[in-house]
C-alpha cells in the first residue's frame, strides 16, 4: 500500500463510531517504521495514532480504541 493511499482514510474506533480521517504518517526514516499516523478529529484537531492502536487497515482504518481513548492521553497531545 502507498502512503498516499492511506491519506482519507476514514478511521473507525472498536465501537465502530467514526472517529476521523487519516491525514498524514509520520516516517522514522532511520528505522523505516511508521513512528505514528496523524488523524483528524475535527476541523482544527490533529492527534497521533500510534500504529499499536490500529487493528486492520483496508478500504477503513479500524481502531483497537475507543474514540474517547484516541481524544484522550492514550495517544498523547494534541499536535498543530
Amino acid at each position: 500500500m502507498l502512503l498516499s493511499d492511506l491519506t482519507k482514510k476514514e478511521v473507525i474506533d472498536v465501537k465502530a463510531n467514526k472517529v476521523g480521517m487519516i491525514v498524514d504518517v509520520d516516517l522514522n526514516v532511520t528505522q523505516g517504521t511508521v513512528a505514528h499516523y496523524l488523524l483528524r478529529t475535527g476541523v482544527f484537531k490533529k492527534v497521533p495514532l500510534k500504529a499499536e492502536q490500529i487493528e486492520k487497515i483496508g478500504e477503513k482504518v479500524i481502531l483497537k480504541v475507543t474514540g474517547d481513548e484516541i481524544e484522550g492521553k492514550s495517544i498523547g497531545a494534541a499536535v498543530s
